[in-house]
Protein backbone atom coordinates (compact mmCIF):
# COMPACT_ATOMS: atom_id res chain seq x y z
CA UNK A 1 0.00 0.00 0.00
CA UNK A 2 1.33 3.44 -0.88
CA UNK A 3 0.18 6.53 0.92
CA UNK A 4 0.60 10.05 -0.39
CA UNK A 5 1.31 12.71 2.18
CA UNK A 6 -1.78 14.77 2.75
CA UNK A 7 -1.98 17.79 4.93
CA UNK A 8 -4.30 17.32 7.81
CA UNK A 9 -4.35 20.17 10.22
CA UNK A 10 -5.70 20.31 13.75
CA UNK A 11 -6.04 24.08 13.31
CA UNK A 12 -8.19 25.30 10.44
CA UNK A 13 -6.27 28.61 10.33
CA UNK A 14 -3.23 26.78 8.96
CA UNK A 15 -2.90 26.44 5.18
CA UNK A 16 -4.20 23.13 3.84
CA UNK A 17 -1.02 22.35 1.93
CA UNK A 18 2.47 23.35 3.00
CA UNK A 19 4.41 22.18 0.01
CA UNK A 20 3.87 22.14 -3.71
CA UNK A 21 5.72 18.84 -4.03
CA UNK A 22 3.94 15.53 -3.51
CA UNK A 23 5.86 13.12 -1.32
CA UNK A 24 5.05 9.42 -1.41
CA UNK A 25 5.85 7.23 1.57
CA UNK A 26 5.96 3.52 2.16
CA UNK A 27 2.57 2.14 3.14
CA UNK A 28 1.67 1.86 6.80
CA UNK A 29 0.73 -1.41 8.45
CA UNK A 30 -2.02 0.34 10.41
CA UNK A 31 -3.35 3.83 11.21
CA UNK A 32 -1.79 3.37 14.64
CA UNK A 33 1.67 3.78 13.05
CA UNK A 34 1.13 7.52 12.59
CA UNK A 35 -0.26 7.82 16.13
CA UNK A 36 2.80 5.95 17.45
CA UNK A 37 5.12 8.26 15.50
CA UNK A 38 3.27 11.29 16.88
CA UNK A 39 3.59 10.03 20.45
CA UNK A 40 7.27 9.30 19.99
CA UNK A 41 7.82 12.76 18.50
CA UNK A 42 5.89 14.32 21.42
CA UNK A 43 8.35 12.75 23.84
CA UNK A 44 11.67 12.79 22.00
CA UNK A 45 11.36 15.07 18.96
CA UNK A 46 11.92 18.65 17.96
CA UNK A 47 11.10 20.80 14.94
CA UNK A 48 12.14 24.26 13.83
CA UNK A 49 12.98 26.34 10.80
CA UNK A 50 16.55 26.83 9.69
CA UNK A 51 18.17 29.17 7.26
CA UNK A 52 20.23 27.45 4.57
CA UNK A 53 22.52 29.04 2.04
CA UNK A 54 22.33 27.86 -1.57
CA UNK A 55 25.38 27.50 -3.82
CA UNK A 56 24.45 30.83 -5.42
CA UNK A 57 24.71 32.52 -2.01
CA UNK A 58 20.97 33.12 -1.55
CA UNK A 59 19.41 32.13 1.74
CA UNK A 60 16.21 30.13 2.12
CA UNK A 61 14.26 28.68 5.02
CA UNK A 62 13.60 24.97 5.51
CA UNK A 63 11.79 22.92 8.12
CA UNK A 64 14.04 20.66 10.21
CA UNK A 65 12.76 17.70 12.27
CA UNK A 66 14.86 15.53 14.56
CA UNK A 67 14.33 12.79 17.13
CA UNK A 68 17.05 11.60 19.49
CA UNK A 69 17.32 8.16 21.07
CA UNK A 70 19.93 5.95 22.77
CA UNK A 71 19.22 2.96 20.52
CA UNK A 72 18.85 3.16 16.73
CA UNK A 73 16.12 0.55 16.12
CA UNK A 74 13.06 2.80 16.42
CA UNK A 75 14.83 5.54 14.44
CA UNK A 76 15.47 3.02 11.66
CA UNK A 77 11.71 2.39 11.68
CA UNK A 78 11.16 6.13 11.10
CA UNK A 79 13.62 6.03 8.19
CA UNK A 80 11.75 3.09 6.64
CA UNK A 81 8.58 5.23 6.46
CA UNK A 82 9.77 8.81 6.01
CA UNK A 83 13.39 8.58 4.87
CA UNK A 84 15.97 10.95 6.29
CA UNK A 85 19.32 10.42 7.94
CA UNK A 86 20.50 8.64 11.05
CA UNK A 87 23.43 10.19 12.87
CA UNK A 88 25.38 8.36 15.56
CA UNK A 89 27.27 10.29 18.18
CA UNK A 90 29.90 7.80 19.32
CA UNK A 91 31.13 9.91 22.23
CA UNK A 92 27.61 10.22 23.66
CA UNK A 93 26.28 6.81 22.60
CA UNK A 94 23.25 8.56 21.10
CA UNK A 95 21.49 8.46 17.76
CA UNK A 96 19.51 11.13 15.94
CA UNK A 97 17.04 10.81 13.07
CA UNK A 98 16.77 13.96 10.94
CA UNK A 99 14.60 14.96 8.00
CA UNK A 100 14.37 18.35 6.32
CA UNK A 101 12.39 20.17 3.67
CA UNK A 102 9.39 18.60 1.96
CA UNK A 103 9.69 15.31 3.82
CA UNK A 104 9.79 17.12 7.17
CA UNK A 105 6.73 19.16 6.21
CA UNK A 106 4.81 16.06 5.15
CA UNK A 107 5.82 14.20 8.34
CA UNK A 108 4.60 17.06 10.54
CA UNK A 109 1.33 17.29 8.59
CA UNK A 110 0.73 13.58 9.15
CA UNK A 111 1.44 13.51 12.88
CA UNK A 112 -0.12 16.87 13.82
CA UNK A 113 -3.67 15.54 14.43
CA UNK A 114 -2.26 12.93 16.85
CA UNK A 115 0.18 15.10 18.83
CA UNK A 116 -0.74 16.11 22.36
CA UNK A 117 2.36 17.91 23.65
CA UNK A 118 4.10 19.54 20.69
CA UNK A 119 1.11 20.71 18.67
CA UNK A 120 1.97 24.37 19.27
CA UNK A 121 5.64 23.80 18.35
CA UNK A 122 4.62 22.17 15.06
CA UNK A 123 2.12 24.90 14.20
CA UNK A 124 4.58 27.68 15.06
CA UNK A 125 7.29 26.03 12.95
CA UNK A 126 5.00 25.63 9.96
CA UNK A 127 3.63 29.16 10.23
CA UNK A 128 7.14 30.63 10.55
CA UNK A 129 8.19 28.69 7.47
CA UNK A 130 5.14 29.87 5.56
CA UNK A 131 5.74 33.50 6.57
CA UNK A 132 9.41 33.30 5.57
CA UNK A 133 8.42 31.89 2.20
CA UNK A 134 5.95 34.73 1.65
CA UNK A 135 8.46 37.42 2.56
CA UNK A 136 11.36 35.93 0.60
CA UNK A 137 12.18 37.66 -2.68
CA UNK A 138 10.82 35.78 -5.66
CA UNK A 139 12.98 34.85 -8.61
CA UNK A 140 12.95 37.65 -11.13
CA UNK A 141 11.41 40.19 -8.75
CA UNK A 142 13.70 42.70 -7.08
Amino acid sequence: MTQTAQSTSADESLPKRWSSKAVTFKGFDSPEDIAYAAGFFDGEGHCNTRIQKANNGKEYTIIHVSIGQNTPEVLEWFISFWGGNLYTYKTKGAHQWTIVGTRATAFLNQILPYCKVKTAQIQETMLAHQENRKSAPRRGLQ
